[in-house]
C-alpha cells in the first residue's frame, strides 16, 4: 500500500486551494482599489452579458436608467446580450466564471462601497460554477470601469 495520494486528489485538493484564494486576491485587489467618491444622485450605470459567449458590455454616467441599459447592450457584441443588473447612485460589479457563470451585486446611496458589491457578486458566481475570471466593477458616476482578468 502506498501513502502517496492519487493524481486526482491532489488536484482536487489544489482546486480548493487556488480557486477560492483567487477569489480572495480578486476581492482583496477591489477593496483595495475603493476611493471615497461623491455620490452623483442622478447617476445611472449598467452591464448586459451574454451567457453563450461571455462577453459584456456595460455603460456609467449616463442620466437614465433607460439610456445606460441601451448603451450596455450596445457595447456587448452578441446576440443573446441581456441586462444582468443596473444601478442608480452606486456600485455595480459583474463576475464572470470560466463556465460563463455569472453573479452580480451592486451597492447604493451614501456609504455604498464597491467591495461590498464585489462579494455578492463573486458568491453568486462561484454558486455556480467553481473559478471567477474576470470582474468588471462600475460606479454609476463619473470613475471609469476598471476590469480585472
Amino acid at each position: 500500500m502506498s501513502n502517496v495520494a492519487p493524481r486526482s486528489a491532489l488536484k482536487k485538493l489544489a482546486t480548493m486551494i487556488v480557486v477560492p484564494s483567487l477569489c480572495v486576491l480578486s476581492y482583496v485587489a477591489l477593496a483595495a482599489q475603493a476611493k471615497a467618491v461623491e455620490i452623483y444622485y442622478d447617476s445611472y450605470g449598467a452591464v448586459a452579458y451574454s451567457p453563450s459567449t461571455g462577453a459584456f458590455g456595460y455603460a456609467w454616467d449616463c442620466g437614465s436608467r433607460g439610456m445606460a441599459e441601451q448603451v450596455a447592450l450596445s457595447n456587448c457584441p452578441a446576440s443573446d446580450a441581456r441586462i444582468v443588473g443596473w444601478v442608480q447612485d452606486g456600485w455595480l460589479v459583474l463576475a464572470i466564471g470560466e463556465n460563463n457563470s455569472y453573479g452580480v451585486g451592486w451597492e447604493y446611496g451614501d456609504g455604498a462601497y464597491n467591495g461590498d458589491a464585489a462579494q455578492t457578486a463573486i458568491d453568486e458566481c462561484l454558486s455556480h460554477g467553481d473559478h471567477v475570471r474576470v470582474i468588471v466593477c462600475l460606479f454609476s458616476g463619473d470613475l471609469d470601469p476598471v476590469i480585472y482578468r
